[in-house]
């Protein structure tokens, strides 16, 4: 689990269960910029109100979130190496 703002953007990369897929999510819910933690398999909780959501749909399951949905983020995973060789002019932000 990643906590961080790219570009102005509060973001968040999880993982699904054992590590499998990796999800990208927006960190602003109803005005809040949220801050995650690990809560378990397939879990975690926002160190604001303790609701626990969902690492693979971004969907809040209990807490006083109950109902809320992360906004995903597009985006892709890959290597530096490949990424350079289908888009030579794009820009890597690090």
């Amino acid at each position: 689990m990643f906590n961080f703002e790219l570009s102005g953007v509060a973001a968040l990369i999880t993982s699904g269960v054992r590590g499998a897929g990796a999800f990208f999510f927006g960190r602003v819910v109803k005005g809040w910029t949220l801050v995650f933690s690990t809560a378990g398999k397939g879990m975690m909780t926002d160190d604001q109100t303790s609701s626990l959501w969902d690492t693979a749909t971004g969907n809040c399951f209990e807490g006083p979130m109950k109902g809320e949905v992360l906004g995903i983020v597009p985006g892709m995973i890959s290597f530096r190496s490949s990424w350079q060789v289908f888009f030579p002019e794009g820009k890597l932000v690090e």
